[in-house]
C-alpha cells in the first residue's frame, strides 16, 4: 500500500524494504519519548565518528554535554513534496510474500543495511537517527548523527558501519562497539497548564555493573532556555523518585546508561506523575429564554467533552427539548472548564432593586434550568449561574466561574380590558376599549363577533408602545337582532385578558 521504495537489503534470503507513503500528520505532542522510533525500547550501544578515520571519539552524548561541542547549523532542505509522509519496513519472504514489521508516522526510513546477526539497520530523517530492527518489529535507537537524514549505510572495511547523511552533507562511521555511557534527552513534554511534579520512575534491563539513571529539568516557554531550571540530579532508583523541580507547564527527562564496561542496560517505558494547577470553571454565556419557553431533558446523557491541549469543556450534562408551558421560565447556559473537570451548577436570582443573589436550584448537572415564574412578583429580573469543578477536586480545592444573565422581565399580571362603549349606525357597530398594563407593554388586541374568527386592531395611533392604549374600530354590517363583541388583549409577556358588550341591531 506504499507509494515508493526508498532501500532495499537481502539478509538471509529474506529482502527488506524501507517504504515512504503520504499520511496525515499526528497530533502535536503525539509520538515516542526523545522523538525516536515506535514501538521498542531504547538502548545505548554505539558511538559515532565524523571523518574518514582516526580513533573513536567519546560516545555521544545528549543534553548539556552535546551542547558544549561546536556545531554547524544545519541547511534547510526545500521539500520534494506538500504531503506529509509516513514510513513502514517490509520483510518479503522467497516466496513472495510481505510482512511489515515496523511502521512510523514521525520516522522516515530512508536507508537499510544488514548488522550481522539476522537484526536490518535502518538510517532515517529527519534528525539523523539509525535504527535497529529485530525480525519481531522490535527497534532499538541505535546511534545519532550530527545530519538530517541517513541516506545510505554500507559495510565498512573491518567492522562497523558508513553512514552517508545529509543536511549537512557528510559521511560518518558507525563503530559497533558498545559504549560505557551513553545519554538520550527527550523532547520537551506538555503538561497543559502549570502542574506540580510526582514521582519519575523507569522499566528496564541493568546486567551487573550496568546502571540507569534519570535527571529531569522543567520550565515554561516550549523548547528549553535560559529560563528553565537546572538539570536535577542523578535519580537511580527505578521504582520511583519525587522530582524536585519547581511547578512548570513543560518538562524534559535524560536518561544516563552506564554500561560498566560488561553489558549495556536497557531502558524501557518511563512514567512521570504530574498534578495540574486546579484551573477555574468559566460561563461563557447564560440565556434567559422568552416567556412560556420550557426546557425539558431527554433522557440522553453524555459523558466526556471536548480536550485539547490547554483547553477542555464539561464532561456531564444532558441533552434537552424546548416545549411550550404557561408561566415557566427558562435559562440555559454554556460552561467549560480548562482541566476538563466535571462540574456542577447552581443557579441564583435577584430583582433589579434587589441586592442579595437567592438561590433558585442547585447541584444541577445539566447546562440548563426551568422554573415556574408565576412564584416571582412582576418585576426586572437577572440569573446568575455558578460553575463549580468540586466533583472532580478535593474538598476545599474546588473553584467556582460564574456569569450574569441580561436582564430580563417577569409579568404575571394581565392588562386589563376596560368598559367597551359601542354605537350602532346604519347597522355597522362603531367600537372605543381602552386597554392597560401595570408592567408590560400592550402586545396586541383583537376582536371576535358572535364567537367567529379574532380581527386584530390597532390602537388609535396605529402603535402599541405603551402600558395605555386606545382602541377604537368598527365592524361589518350587522345583521338584525342581538350581537355579542368580545375584546381580547395580551402584553408582551403573554398576559391576556378579555370583556365583552351585547348590542341590538334594529330591522
Amino acid at each position: 500500500p506504499m507509494r515508493e521504495i526508498a532501500a532495499m537489503t537481502v539478509i538471509n534470503d529474506q529482502i527488506y524494504l524501507a517504504t515512504l507513503a503520504p499520511a496525515p500528520r499526528p497530533k502535536a505532542g503525539s509520538g515516542v519519548p526523545g522523538g525516536g522510533a515506535q514501538g521498542g525500547v531504547t538502548r545505548i550501544r554505539v558511538t559515532a565518528e565524523e571523518g574518514g578515520g582516526g580513533e573513536p571519539d567519546q560516545p555521544q552524548q545528549g543534553g548539556e554535554e552535546e551542547q558544549e561541542q561546536p556545531r554547524r547549523q544545519p541547511q534547510t532542505r526545500p521539500p520534494a513534496t506538500t504531503e506529509p509522509f509516513h514510513g513502514a519496513i517490509y520483510k518479503v519472504t522467497p516466496d513472495g510474500y510481505a510482512r511489515k514489521l515496523w511502521e512510523s508516522r514521525e520516522t522516515l526510513p530512508l536507508s537499510l543495511a544488514p548488522f550481522g546477526d539476522g537484526r536490518v539497520l535502518v538510517g532515517t530523517g529527519d534528525d539523523g537517527r539509525v535504527l535497529l530492527l529485530d525480525d519481531t518489529g522490535s527497534v532499538t535507537d541505535f546511534v545519532a548523527v550530527e545530519a538530517q537524514q541517513v541516506n545510505a549505510l554500507i559495510p565498512a572495511n573491518g567492522e562497523g558501519f558508513l553512514a552517508a547523511a545529509s543536511n549537512l552533507g557528510q559521511v560518518f562511521r558507525i563503530n559497533p562497539a558498545e559504549a560505557r555511557e551513553g545519554t538520550v534527552v527527550s523532547k520537551a513534554y506538555d503538561a497543559g497548564f502549570t502542574s506540580a511534579w510526582g514521582a519519575i520512575s523507569w522499566a528496564g534491563q541493568t546486567p551487573s555493573g550496568a546502571s540507569i539513571a534519570m535527571q529531569v529539568r522543567t520550565g515554561n516557554t516550549e523548547g528549553p532556555d535560559d529560563s528553565w531550571s537546572a538539570w536535577s540530579p542523578e535519580y537511580k532508583v527505578a521504582a520511583g523518585t519525587v522530582i524536585d523541580r519547581p511547578k512548570a507547564r513543560y518538562l524534559q527527562w535524560k536518561a544516563i546508561l552506564r554500561s560498566g564496561g560488561v553489558a549495556a542496560p536497557v531502558l524501557g517505558n518511563i512514567q512521570i506523575n504530574y498534578l495540574q494547577d486546579n484551573l477555574p470553571p468559566e460561563v461563557t454565556s447564560v440565556e434567559v429564554l422568552p416567556p412560556g419557553a420550557a426546557l425539558v431533558s431527554t433522557g440522553e446523557r453524555s459523558v466526556g467533552g471536548e480536550s485539547a491541549e490547554g483547553g477542555g469543556g464539561r464532561r456531564n450534562g444532558g441533552s434537552s427539548r424546548r416545549t411550550f408551558e404557561k408561566g415557566k421560565r427558562a435559562v440555559q447556559w454554556k460552561a467549560e472548564d480548562g482541566n476538563n473537570d466535571v462540574l456542577r451548577y447552581e443557579v441564583f436570582f435577584k430583582a433589579e432593586d434587589e441586592t442579595l443573589w437567592k438561590s433558585l436550584a442547585h447541584d444541577l448537572d445539566d447546562d440548563f434550568h426551568t422554573w415556574d415564574a408565576t412564584a416571582m412578583p412582576d418585576g426586572v429580573y437577572r440569573v446568575q449561574v455558578t460553575a463549580s469543578d468540586a466533583p472532580s477536586n478535593p474538598p476545599g480545592s474546588a473553584l467556582t466561574g460564574m456569569h450574569v444573565s441580561a436582564a430580563f422581565d417577569v409579568d404575571n399580571t394581565p392588562p386589563v380590558v376596560g368598559a367597551i362603549e359601542a354605537k350602532v349606525q346604519s347597522r355597522v357597530a362603531e367600537v372605543k376599549v381602552t386597554v392597560t398594563d401595570t408592567f408590560s407593554v400592550i402586545g396586541d388586541v383583537a376582536y371576535s363577533l358572535d364567537a367567529g374568527d379574532w380581527t386584530t386592531v390597532l390602537p388609535d395611533d396605529r402603535i402599541a408602545d405603551s402600558m395605555k392604549e386606545s382602541y377604537p374600530f368598527a365592524t361589518a354590517e350587522l345583521a338584525p337582532g342581538e350581537h355579542t363583541i368580545t375584546v381580547r388583549a395580551r402584553d408582551r409577556a403573554g398576559n391576556t385578558a378579555a370583556n365583552k358588550i351585547v348590542i341590538r341591531v334594529g330591522k
